[in-house]
């Protein structure tokens, strides 16, 4: 299966992140500085120019405080 950053499951993952991040009142920059890794990683999976690996997904779900069951649920529902 071929990978599209425009579907839905990777556009509602990336839309769940954003969101758990803004309601958390990071800025990217302060995420960034959560994950040890730059502005510009946030910035980019935020927008769709890269994929996250699901180690990433579970790493970005930790700082964030989000359940990475729950974020699999959602996605799951959506696909």
């Amino acid at each position: 299966m071929k990978r599209d950053r425009s579907s839905v499951p990777e556009e509602t993952l990336r839309t769940l992140l954003r969101q758990k991040r803004i309601e958390k009142g990071y800025s990217q920059l302060k995420l960034s500085l959560l994950l040890d890794n730059t502005r510009t990683f946030v910035s980019k999976y935020e927008s769709g120019e890269r994929y996250l690996t699901f180690t990433e997904v579970i790493l970005i779900c930790q700082v964030l405080g989000v359940d990475p069951m729950e974020v699999t649920r959602i996605i799951s529902n959506r696909v």
